[in-house]
């Protein structure tokens, strides 16, 4: 299970989560799309070949943040989704994967079926959704035909609450996809915040923004024996790791401990996203020694 670290729009984010080790980022289309031209270069410029990025549409975004109330019709969708594919095009590395643009909860699934098409011809490597109104045997030919399929997870939170575990929800999938296709693609947890649903042999890849959770509130993930916890920057955990910022940022350290000691926030902020993106490093580790992947892990 590959650990995707997602909200790497921001690119001192994914410096960070490079510079602890990371070789899995994902970023969003709707908060790139209106940077200038320097910021663009200088993102990319950071992500070389040996690391995998997926980029995803941020329609959510759109249309349930900080687009939330306004009207959007399949026209509307169809040009963003254009914008979209033209945009992943001028992506200057072979290393891309985009997500397939998801407007089911909006305009249904005609409209999803309508702009796969956009996707299908794209040329591009695409990760595409099953959604539950596709029903299962929907993603048995999901799984059939493509390369990379996602399963989202807050989908499946919000149809199992009040009835039982999501977790056994998505376990449950994995494993009707294994016994109903002849092979299993490469499948992704889209949203995927828990660690049980991330030790498994069955998917591929996850992505998940818990990474940086605690930044706002100075607290950072760590790793132990195979767990993720979280702990506080004034706690005895920080101290016990503080050997990871003297090791990694040498020339920088004392500098760094002072603003901190001050509070400023943006040192905090990355002070947190660089420990935690170090811990799921060490967990992505941990979860590769343990669990290997059973599917289809190369491109047809």
């Amino acid at each position: 299970m590959k650990v995707v670290l997602a909200g790497c729009e921001n690119w001192y984010f994914a410096e960070l989560a490079l510079l602890a080790g990371c070789k899995n980022i994902l970023f969003s289309y709707h908060y790139m799309k209106d940077k200038p031209q320097k910021e663009y270069d200088k993102f990319f410029d950071l992500l070389t070949n040996d690391i995998e990025v997926i980029c995803d549409s941020g329609l959510f975004t759109l249309m349930f943040g900080a687009g939330k109330g306004a009207t959007h019709s399949l026209s509307s969708m169809t040009a963003y989704t254009k914008s979209y594919i033209d945009f992943s095009k001028k992506y200057p590395h072979k290393n891309l994967t985009i997500v397939e643009a998801d407007v089911h909860k909006l305009l249904g699934m005609p409209a999803v079926y309508e702009l796969r098409k956009h996707f299908e011809n794209s040329g591009m490597r695409v990760l595409y959704t099953w959604h539950i109104e596709e029903g299962i045997e929907g993603l048995y030919k999901l799984a059939e035909k493509y390369d990379y399929v996602a399963l989202s997870v807050p989908e499946l939170r919000i149809l199992f609450k009040g009835k039982g575990r999501y977790q056994d929800g998505v376990l449950d999938l994995l494993n009707k996809i294994k016994r109903n296709v002849k092979k299993i693609p490469k499948i992704h947890l889209l949203g995927n915040t828990v660690q049980e649903t991330m030790e498994t042999n069955l998917a591929y890849s996850c992505d998940s923004t818990s990474w940086l959770s605690g930044c706002r509130y100075g607290r950072f993930a760590r790793y132990e024996n195979g767990k993720i916890k979280m702990a506080a920057l004034n706690g005895k955990e920080f101290e016990a790791g503080i050997h990871i910022l003297r090791d990694h940022f040498k020339d920088s350290y004392e500098e760094i401990m002072k603003y901190k000691d001050k509070g400023d926030k943006q040192i905090l902020y990355k002070i947190t996203a660089y420990l935690s993106a170090f811990a799921y490093v060490q967990y992505q580790h941990w979860l590769n020694k343990n669990y290997k992947f059973e599917g289809e892990s190369e491109w047809k």
